[in-house]
């Protein structure tokens, strides 16, 4: 595989799989920092100890290159330097107020039977581990991991797990984190999936880790024979904690590169010398196939070399083709990416290898990535790139008469053999053809060698052939961007056009974290039969990055911006995931989030309450989570939900101890809460009760609107709307609320379920009493001062079924698995409704908001084949902000992004096989075939070669009609006048 992307914040990063990993001073081995920080790691071995580069693809499972350590005794054995005492204090010297931690990763195998059994000293300054001491080593007889830092304090509990096994690879991480004050140190390893805390003995007080001595790797700084024997592939080290999230991501990481089996995987072999890759697995077993990605950064790829499977090994391109069933599809052929897929599947199979051309230009930067959809999975899954031999010594790209520079003379050898099946010499693309490739190397390179006075001369363009050809090849080179460019301009005349009269409104929704510890089981939907309606999402935890990844996702698609979590004070398991999984998580900016205080959990008994939580709740809060940027804020006030407080503060005690709480907080804060009372429910509100909030709302649709008694009607919809006037009309500010039914049969069996469809009408009309809450009784009532907030119960309330949280596509039923089949549903008909209410919610807040149709990639309301040609038109494109991708609600509208991650990928194109299965039996060659230029039009090809700079840079400016203004976030936007004096939604830079 290629060296992983150094990052910038990374202090050390040492990558044995990296092209030209290491370099010598005379005999002694430097492994070089692929950080960009220049921190080498320098050999000190002693004796007939020794540190070699290896070559060895039996190592490590995915077969790439390490760094062989060996030795036998405290006098012969093998040590890198990894950085000098002076260097290891800024990242060990953890003694100031100040400090951020540090986070050491490695990536390990030790050999079977080592000559040492015993601690084997891996990554430290010392053996010795004192007050002021870090190292990771293992033990070769017992299995034990272990860390030490700033004594034995991280030596002792490991809970009888065996984190080491003689002759596996693995990856060992350490984390220390003094922000955490009781959970100072994390210690991990892929072996058993094992990671454990830590508590700093609050002894050690001089947290100077350094010792003064240098930080090695294969034997500490001292004379006890204690070291490494094995090999060592990856090295990183940054000089700040890690956070969970990013911790976790980089095990990950690394053991899916180093680690990963030969069974299912890929691996792409590069040849060095000839630019050739090769495609194959190494495993017993086929890979299915659905498409094909090979990406460079630097854009190293070489375009004309490229064997396609489209162009050379699907159904209908060779007679001897990898894919006998399905054609190919091109979804990109450029510099950068070379992409295609295919609505079918196919195997790679073992002992097969596929020859992809030439894709590597001679001589350049060695960064190929590749990845391969698995249409099992739906996954982008790596593939193992690796490269063989070396690049031609001495190479100078353009130099086609090899005289040691790259001048006219060169052109001329370029010109009288344009379209000629011979190679060059210094030929670095289409290797053996002379192509308008070919032209643009020797032009970039054109001054290369030092005679000065050729540098001096303009570079001649092609000529001599009709000009009336330029506009044909300016629309050959524009294709892609105007076919994207058109993509977006018909979007945003959609977005005019649909839906004229949706309520402007803000959408929040009461989100619970709390399925970490919940049961699913405790929920009608799980429980349905002939097939529970489980969430698309899976019955997953609350702390799961990927499911709050998806959630925001779903959020997106509702025009959902602010989630009210449940919070049942401080280290409840609500608390715990909002703060260390949700508000942390990367994409936590895209939406704002605030507290629905569950006062039941807090007060007690509505007869006999207690408010002494409250002061102490709301300092925890602002101590821990107001301060948070994305924080729900009204009036630039943190807001707090309380729940039912309609039921407490008829005790003469709750008016005051709010008070007290606000006022503690003003005066050691600075915060002034923006409280919303959980008041309107009976036919009026009560005014006493009222003046203590800054706002009121309903949690109890179901009771609130009537529907309580198992019917719904018009007249219920009716009553909720007068309940939300009437609370307006005493001067309250109303936050309005909907659900879309209720059924807590399974956690409260003497309640009374209501449908999600009125009284009367069947399963088919599902939702109506949705849409009529939100249309009829929340519209109307909406308040400006709130930012016209219209709050949903629930997101994922599973308990009480009022959750509108995608789930599978089930058929209706009325059945469940109870004694008597009807227990749960009362007879009552549900359906595993899709994404219906989020759909609902979106058509009804969104006023000329685009159709959003998973795989409807041109945004017609329809899937038909025009939308494979629109999303091939638009793969690879990314919604940037800042220059930063950012997936989200304005990526999804611009872009065919149907997963909301910021770009178009095979994540989307997965969606595409999902819901235009026609495509996979029809004839999509149209599609994706340009026949090859015979040779006789290279020369009027070449015309236009030289305008291709100018036409891309015209590309990158305003359009006629187009002004860039910022938007409320102080992102670059576009807007568009359309015609019929419209203005479109404000779109993001899209990349092409």
């Amino acid at each position: 595989m290629a060296a992983s992307a150094a990052r910038g914040d990374l202090f050390q990063h040492l990558d044995a799989s990296a092209p030209n990993a290491t370099a010598f001073n005379g005999s002694q081995l430097i492994w070089l920092d692929q950080s960009g920080n220049n921190r080498n790691a320098v050999e000190t071995s002693s004796g007939s100890g020794d540190v070699t580069y290896s070559a060895d693809a039996s190592v490590f499972p995915t077969g790439l290159s390490s760094i062989r350590f060996d030795g036998s005794s405290n006098t012969n054995f093998g040590r890198l330097e990894l950085f000098s005492a002076a260097t290891s204090d800024a990242v060990l010297n953890q003694s100031d107020p100040s400090a951020t931690g540090f986070t050491v990763l490695a990536v390990i195998r030790g050999d079977t039977n080592p000559a040492v059994q015993d601690w084997n000293d891996l990554i430290g300054n010392t053996t010795d581990v004192g007050e002021g001491a870090f190292l990771m080593r293992y033990h070769s007889g017992s299995g034990t991991f272990q860390g030490a830092l700033g004594g034995l304090t991280v030596q002792n509990n490991y809970q009888g797990q065996s984190n080491y096994d003689n002759g596996v690879s693995t990856v060992f991480a350490f984390r220390y984190d003094p922000a955490q004050s009781n959970n100072e140190i994390t210690l991990a390893s892929t072996l058993n999936n094992y990671t454990q805390v830590f508590n700093l003995s609050n002894s050690v007080t001089n947290r100077d880790f350094s010792n003064n001595d240098p930080f090695t790797l294969g034997k500490a700084w001292d004379n006890v024979g204690r070291l490494f024997i094995g090999n060592v592939g990856e090295v990183k080290i940054y000089d700040h904690a890690l956070n969970t999230f990013q911790f976790s991501a980089e095990i990950e990481s690394l053991d899916r590169k180093w680690n990963t089996s030969p069974e299912g995987r890929l691996d792409l072999v590069v040849d060095l010398a000839t630019g050739n890759a090769t495609l194959s697995t190494p495993g017993s077993i086929p890979v299915d196939v659905a498409g094909l990605r090979i990406q460079s950064d630097s854009g190293s790829l070489d375009t004309s070399d490229w064997l396609s499977i489209t162009d050379n090994y699907d159904s209908d391109s060779s007679e001897t083709p990898i894919d006998s069933d399905n054609t190919w599809l091109k979804l990109e052929q450029s510099t950068e990416d070379l992409s295609e897929a295919t609505f079918g599947t196919t195997s790679i199979m073992p002992g097969q290898s596929v020859n992809l051309g030439s894709v590597l230009r001679l001589g350049s930067v060695q960064d190929i990535t590749a990845e391969y959809a698995d249409p099992i999975t739906e996954d982008a899954v790596p593939i193992f790139v690796r490269y063989t031999n070396s690049s031609p010594a001495n190479l100078l790209p353009g130099d086609f008469n090899g005289n040691g520079s790259v001048d006219l003379a060169d052109y001329v050898v370029w010109r009288n053999n344009l379209g000629a099946e011979i190679a060059l010499d210094n030929e670095v693309v289409s290797i053996g053809r002379v192509t308008t490739d070919d032209y643009t190397t020797w032009k970039n390179g054109f001054g290369a060698s030092a005679v000065g006075a050729v540098a001096s001369i303009q570079v001649p363009e092609p000529c001599g052939l009709p000009i009336v050809l330029l506009p044909l090849l300016a629309c050959a080179l524009k294709k892609r961007a105007a076919r994207a460019a058109m993509l977006l301009v018909s979007v945003l005349l959609l977005a005019g056009s649909h839906q004229a009269h949706a309520i402007d409104a803000e959408v929040g929704v009461y989100y619970y974290p709390w399925w970490d510890i919940h049961d699913w089981n405790d929920s009608l939907r799980a429980r349905m039969l002939p097939e529970d309606h489980r969430p698309i999402a899976g019955y997953s935890p609350s702390s799961s990055p990927d499911l709050i990844t998806e959630h925001i996702n779903q959020s997106h698609r509702g025009n959902i911006s602010m989630w009210a979590t449940s919070w049942w004070g401080p280290g409840t398991i609500e608390d715990t995931v909002l703060q260390q999984s949700i508000l942390t998580h990367p994409r936590a900016s895209e939406l704002s989030y605030a507290v629905h205080y569950e006062s039941t959990g807090r007060f007690g008994s509505f007869d006999n309450p207690d408010f002494s939580n409250l002061s102490t709740d709301f300092e925890y809060l602002a101590e821990n989570v107001f301060s948070d940027p994305n924080y729900h804020r009204i009036d630039n006030r943190p807001v707090v939900f309380m729940y039912v407080s309609r039921a407490y503060f008829n005790h003469p005690d709750a008016g005051q101890a709010l008070a007290n709480a606000r006022q503690l907080l003003q005066d050691n804060y600075g915060y002034d809460p923006y409280v919303v009372g959980d008041e309107i429910f009976n036919s009026s509100v009560d005014t006493n009760r009222t003046q203590h909030f800054d706002a009121v709302t309903t949690y109890d649709v179901y009771a609130m609107s009537g529907t309580s008694s198992g019917t719904v009607s018009q007249e219920d919809i009716q009553q909720a709307y007068g309940k939300y006037a009437q609370a307006a009309s005493t001067g309250a500010t109303v936050i309005p609320a909907v659900t879309p039914g209720y059924n807590d049969k399974v956690v409260r069996p003497g309640n009374t379920p209501t449908g999600r469809y009125f009284t009367g009408e069947t399963i088919e009309q599902a939702g109506s009493v949705f849409s009529a809450l939100l249309n009829q009784a929340a519209a109307p009532n909406v308040d400006a001062s709130t930012g016209n907030l219209i709050m949903v119960n629930s997101f994922n309330e599973w308990h009480e079924d009022t959750q509108i949280e995608p789930t599978i596509v089930v058929a209706p039923s009325s059945m469940d698995n109870s004694g008597s089949g009807t227990e749960l549903t009362q007879g009552k008909t549900y359906e595993g409704y899709g994404y219906k209410y989020l759909d609902l919610l979106r058509d009804a807040t969104i006023d000329g908001g685009p159709l959003l149709i998973d795989g409807d990639a041109d945004f017609d309301g329809n899937l038909d084949m025009d939308d494979v040609t629109a999303f091939a038109a638009a793969w690879g494109s990314e919604h940037l902000v800042n220059g930063q991708r950012v997936g989200g609600y304005q990526s999804r509208i611009t872009l065919p992004d149907f997963n909301y991650d910021g770009v178009v990928d095979f994540e989307d194109w997965f969606v595409m096989r999902r819901t235009i299965p026609q495509a996979s039996s029809v004839d999509i060659i149209a599609l994706s075939r340009v026949s090859e230029p015979h040779a006789g039009w290279l020369a009027a090809i070449a015309i236009g070669v030289c305008c291709m700079a100018s036409v891309w840079k015209k590309q990158s400016k305003p359009t006629s009609g187009s002004t860039l203004s910022n938007d409320r976030a102080g992102h670059n936007v576009c807007n568009r006048s359309l015609p019929g004096g419209h203005t479109a939604l404000p779109y993001l830079s899209v990349r092409q």
